[in-house]
């Protein structure tokens, strides 16, 4: 579930999340910075899951198994010992994050905002041409600030020599699950699939809608737009696969 928004560009995602919204009138909320950070949110979520369980890889049985036997509540070690060590990871994902934020501009011109460095760049370089003074301004600001963003998030983990370390993953604990736990986790994995579904879910409402006008659902389903592609679009599937 964690994967699946990597799984497509984040200005698909906005484009079928303003689609979906628009006739619920909820398409306006996403044209500012607000629906920017939801949709790339959602979309580089996998990045800082795969940094804290990276992190999580120096976390070994032994310590929990003794902080527990001591009598410390698992709220108490998940506050003082887990969240602290994942800490190194997070900072990694975040850095990672940000830079790659830095340089997206689909997403804000999808959603209708120009008042962005990479998109004043893409704008000013299309329409004066690469010799503009001032594109060659924005684009060294652009590199400065991601490379002082990567240097400050370099600080959080540089020290931590276990986080690079691949090592076997240590050995997982097992326990019974109270079934007010089972619940939590249930919860859980469901916020997160809800939170994917939006805009898998946009997309595929809009592939396969006929007519679809002022109703929060298709009125027709049809799968024409599929067979049509498939027929006439042959060469850019084999372009895309090549490449």
């Amino acid at each position: 579930l964690g994967v699946l928004p990597l799984c497509a560009p984040p200005f698909l995602a906005a484009s079928s999340v303003k689609a979906a919204l628009g006739p619920l009138g909820g398409a306006s909320a996403l044209n500012s910075v607000f629906g920017l950070v939801f949709i790339e949110s959602m979309h580089y979520f996998p990045l800082l899951l795969f940094s804290v369980l990276l992190a999580l890889r120096g976390h070994g049985a032994e310590i929990e198994t003794a902080v527990l036997a001591v009598g410390i509540r698992r709220f108490r070690f998940l506050v003082r010992i887990l969240l602290p060590h994942t800490l190194p990871g997070l900072a990694l994902g975040a850095t990672i994050v940000f830079i790659k934020v830095l340089d997206d501009i689909a997403t804000p011109l999808t959603l209708g905002l120009h008042n962005l460095l990479v998109p004043q760049l893409y704008l000013r370089v299309t329409s004066t041409g690469v010799d503009d003074s001032i594109s060659s301004v924005l684009a060294l600001m652009l590199i400065v600030i991601s490379v002082s963003a990567w240097w400050l998030g370099a600080q959080g983990f540089r020290r931590q020599s276990w986080l690079l370390r691949w090592n076997p993953p240590p050995e997982t604990i097992r326990r019974h699950m109270t079934r007010q736990e089972k619940w939590q986790v249930k919860a859980c994995v469901a916020i997160i699939a809800t939170v994917v579904a939006i805009p898998l879910g946009s997309l595929f409402l809009l592939s396969v809608s006929g007519i679809w006008s002022f109703t929060a659902l298709p009125e027709s389903l049809t799968v024409r737009h599929y067979i049509d592609l498939l027929q006439t679009q042959q060469e850019v599937f084999s372009n895309t696969l090549l490449y």
